[in-house]
């Protein structure tokens, strides 16, 4: 290489960070905190319940009942190093690009470098999401993954028939992560139906649609499965108002006031965790 391509490739990031000066020193002191965060809680931080299933099913990768195996997919391949420590590490890297890609985004439609860092900024600090990428769980990937894909929607103000296929996919993994991410299809396919026409929102709608109906296949072939992603909704629905839910005037059978009416105080009561 010629002396003066060397003195180019040097421009290079100095170039960028110079076009990008107040994100630039965000970002550096955005990945200094999960830096500390990864010293200080090594090897990972554990929720209880969550955690703990999340690491059985990456070791034997079947369709439970309460969580979809998304997650699960991702530990198995990062822990074939057999270092938990890689988990939290890799998803403090998942939170600054998702932070890089917000910004990206927003000065892509318009946005100046003062608006574009504000909006990635809560991304970057939280103390909510570096606690959730320390920790064993599903959040900070299920949150690239559709930070990703509406990226990849909104980069033109027409998508193409690719982003949409793309877009779909990258939805119905975000679902089979965290089973909320079923909801985001419905902005897409309006965005789609509105900017990209009929072809490419039934493009979008199969790639979405396409994968989690193989998921749903496998998860009927289990004993306790069906055709769905999950089979504990009401389990979960349940556990976030048992603390509070009155049984007065319902008319339940003895057994079922037992299994659902806890005599106690609502100020008794545990909480839904």
């Amino acid at each position: 290489m010629t002396r003066t391509g060397s003195i180019a490739l040097a421009r290079g990031p100095a170039s960028l960070i110079g076009r990008h000066r107040l994100f630039s020193a965000l970002l550096v002191a955005a990945a200094a905190l999960r830096v500390v965060a990864q010293v200080a809680y090594r090897p990972a931080l554990l929720f209880y319940g969550d955690s703990i299933a999340y690491l059985a099913n990456a070791a034997h990768l079947y369709p439970e009942s309460i969580r979809p195996a998304g997650y699960p997919v991702f530990l198995r391949a990062v822990l074939a190093v057999h270092d938990l420590a890689v988990v939290p590490a890799l998803q403090h890297v998942f939170g600054l690009v998702t932070g890089g890609l917000v910004y990206a985004l927003i000065r892509r439609l318009g946005g100046g470098p003062v608006a574009a860092s504000i909006a990635a900024a809560p991304v970057l600090f939280d103390a909510y999401d570096l606690n959730l990428e320390q920790h064993v769980l599903s959040e900070t990937l299920f949150t690239l993954l559709a930070v990703i894909a509406l990226v990849v929607l909104l980069w033109r103000s027409r998508p193409s028939l690719a982003a949409c296929i793309a877009t779909g996919i990258l939805l119905a993994a975000a679902a089979l992560t965290r089973s909320v991410g079923l909801a985001l299809i419905a902005p897409a396919l309006a965005f789609a139906i509105v900017r990209g026409g009929l072809v490419r929102t039934l493009a979008l709608a199969v790639a979405f649609a396409v994968p989690l109906a193989g998921y749903a296949t496998w998860f009927s072939t289990v004993p306790h499965g069906s055709f769905a992603l999950t089979g504990r909704d009401g389990y979960f629905l349940y556990g976030r108002v048992a603390d509070f839910a009155s049984c007065s005037g319902m008319h339940l059978s003895p057994v079922n006031r037992k299994v659902l009416c806890d005599p106690r105080p609502p100020a008794d009561r545990p909480s839904p965790n």
